[in-house]
């Protein structure tokens, strides 16, 4: 996919046409997420590798995120992993599981809660850009995509707005995952401009 072609593009909001479709759909299931009004959320679905499941949550949880997985992948995570890591509490890691997208999707969108997707994609939102510091709601939810393939139709119908790391060099296509979110992260909790000479876009397709 083609980096945005400028920075001044909007974030293309499309909340309302999403909210309108999962409310019109079957009620919560009883998997129910206990989302508070001002939490923030990491949502893990597609993410191959067991290796960066464990980095994302640890990342999350130093951030104050806490994590939501969709679907049934990787489930020893909670049997054998909740410990895993420096930084971890007695508690381990707070993750919370939901059956599917749509239902993630019903929940949000019940709660209010914007979902951020981490994607270079044309609506997407330079996380550099100065309209977006400090407009993310305290309560929001951010979604990495797949290590290779980024967010999939799904994901995307999921999200609310899109955001994007600007590259300056040609060394990778795309960073890892959970550098990528760790960015974004740390971006939201210390929206702080920072002056930038060189161009935010590049013409290098990739998706993170």
């Amino acid at each position: 996919m083609k980096r945005p072609a400028s920075d001044a593009c909007a974030i293309e909001d499309v909340s309302a046409s999403v909210y309108s479709e999962v409310r019109s759909d079957k009620p919560p299931e009883k998997d129910d997420l206990r989302l508070l009004s001002d939490g923030k959320y990491l949502v893990l679905f597609n993410i191959s590798k067991m290796n960066n499941v464990r980095n994302l949550c640890v990342t999350a949880q130093s951030f104050g995120y806490g994590t939501i997985m969709v679907g049934q992948a990787h489930g020893t995570l909670e049997e054998k992993e909740l410990k895993w890591g420096p930084g971890t509490d007695d508690n381990g890691l707070d993750v919370q599981r939901t059956s599917s997208m749509s239902n993630l999707a019903r929940q949000l969108a019940a709660a209010g809660m914007p979902l951020y997707g981490i994607e270079i994609m044309e609506d997407a939102k330079s996380i550099l850009d100065p309209a977006l510091m400090g407009s993310v709601p305290a309560g929001h939810a951010l979604m990495p995509g797949n290590e290779g393939s980024g967010l999939n139709a799904p994901q995307k119908r999921a999200c609310t707005s899109f955001l994007y790391i600007p590259h300056y060099g040609h060394g990778t296509a795309s960073l890892n995952v959970n550098v990528a979110t760790g960015i974004c992260m740390h971006t939201i909790a210390f929206p702080v401009p920072v002056p930038v000479s060189l161009p935010l876009s590049l013409p290098v397709s990739a998706s993170i």
